[in-house]
C-alpha cells in the first residue's frame, strides 16, 4: 500500500472483509477522508465489505479485469465518486454496494454481471 492522494492497493486473491461496526478495519482507514484515487493488484479477485466503506472524497477506482465480485457496502457513502465503470469479470455486486454515492451519475455494467445486491445503488444520482 503506498499513498500521496491515490491508495494503491498490493496483493492477491481475495481481499479481506471489514467492518467498522466491530472495529475490524482496512489499514487506510485512519486515511480515508484523504483518498481520492484507487488503483487495486492485478491480483486481487475481491472487493472486501465496507473496504472503501466513508471514503467521501474517493472519486475514481480503477478495477482490474481479476476482480470478479464487489463486497457489501464496499463503497458505501464514497460521495464523491461519480463515475464507475465495472470490468467484464465481475459477476456479483453486493448489498448496499454503492449505497449513498450521491454524485454516482455514470455506471458501466457489463453483461457478466449476474447478481445486483439489494440496494446496491440507493441513493445515487437518478
Amino acid at each position: 500500500m503506498s499513498f500521496f492522494g491515490t491508495l494503491k492497493i498490493s496483493g492477491e486473491g481475495a481481499m479481506p472483509d471489514y467492518d467498522y461496526g466491530k472495529e475490524i478495519l482496512p489499514p487506510w482507514s485512519s486515511r480515508r477522508e484523504k483518498i481520492k484515487r484507487t488503483v487495486i493488484s492485478k491480483k486481487l479477485t475481491s472487493i472486501g465489505r465496507e473496504a472503501f466503506n466513508g471514503c467521501e472524497k474517493l472519486e475514481s477506482v480503477i478495477l482490474p479485469t481479476s476482480v470478479t465480485s464487489i463486497g457489501k457496502s464496499a463503497f458505501y457513502k464514497c460521495t464523491s465518486l461519480t463515475s464507475v465503470i465495472l470490468p467484464g469479470s465481475v459477476t456479483s455486486i453486493g448489498d448496499y454496494a454503492f449505497e449513498g454515492c450521491t454524485r454516482l451519475t455514470s455506471v458501466t455494467i457489463p453483461d457478466s454481471v449476474t447478481s445486483i445486491g439489494k440496494d446496491a445503488f440507493k441513493n445515487t444520482k437518478k
